[in-house]
């Protein structure tokens, strides 16, 4: 997937790739001023809810003031809507039960009391995106 960016952005400047675990990302950076925006897209469902949690508060310490989180995800608007997927697409229960969707409820909340101001976008049944400014 890294090559694939690379290749695709290519002729863009200031964009920076590292291939690394979520958790550990931010500790490995000296300075991150030359930072203003998180980005990552199907990878944070891979989490637990605590993790996903730690994840939030280590990007918001990580970025500057006015710093952005954009967050593209396998989600559920919270646990009801979670039942209501769970009816109208039988076929997916393993892969429901194999990932770690989020609760779009519960995230948002997590991320607005680190300190985000959040908007959420629903793309699809189980695809949404969550865009933030600290």
């Amino acid at each position: 997937m890294l090559n694939i960016a690379q290749e695709k952005l290519k002729n863009k400047k200031n964009i920076y790739f590292k291939e690394s675990d979520l958790l550990s990302l931010f500790d490995n950076f000296e300075d991150s001023k030359e930072f203003d925006t998180v980005i990552s897209t199907y990878a944070i469902h891979h989490l637990t809810q605590t993790e996903k949690h730690l994840l939030f508060k280590k990007v918001f310490d990580f970025l500057p003031k006015n710093g952005k989180i954009i967050f593209g995800d396998l989600m559920f608007q919270n646990r009801n809507y979670e039942n209501q997927m769970r009816e109208k697409y039988p076929d997916l229960i393993k892969d429901f039960e194999d990932e770690l969707y989020w609760y779009v409820d519960e995230e948002t909340k997590k991320l607005k009391e680190i300190g985000f101001s959040i908007e959420v976008k629903q793309f699809s049944d189980l695809s949404w995106g969550v865009y933030g400014v600290k």
